[in-house]
Formats: C-alpha cells, sequence, structure tokens
C-alpha cells in the first residue's frame, strides 16, 4: 500500500477556512495513525458512503454543515 495525496472540494468564506480544514483532517488522519490504524481510500469512501445508515451519525453530522440553495 502506498500513500498518496487526495483533494477534495470544500465550500469556504475564505482561503483561511478551506486551509484550517485540511489541517484538521490531517490532524484526524494522524489520531487515527497514532492508534495504529491506517485511513485508507477504500475506507474512507466506505465510511462516506455509509454515513447516511445511521440516524445518530447522520444527525450529529449534518449539525456541521449548513443548507445551501440548489439551483
Amino acid at each position: 500500500m502506498r500513500l498518496y495525496e487526495v483533494a477534495i472540494h470544500v465550500y469556504a468564506d475564505s482561503g483561511e477556512q478551506a486551509n484550517e480544514a485540511s489541517r484538521m483532517l490531517e490532524q484526524f488522519v494522524q489520531e487515527v495513525k497514532a492508534q495504529g490504524r491506517a485511513v485508507t481510500a477504500k475506507g474512507l469512501g466506505e465510511a462516506a458512503g455509509r454515513w447516511q445508515q445511521n440516524a445518530f451519525v447522520k444527525n450529529e453530522i449534518l449539525k456541521h454543515f449548513p443548507k445551501i440553495a440548489v439551483k
């Protein structure tokens, strides 16, 4: 297994906010690594794909994301 860098698009009010999100995600990856686990592309994709299957997890996650107008 090799290490890859992944880039995603997110909404932010400033580049500083986007950079802070990037730092926090990197910190998450490092904390998982410190527990002897690897954040893999497959695992992250599967977790992201299943987040709506658990009502408690879904509600906690959605608290962090505002609604946007869809055109």
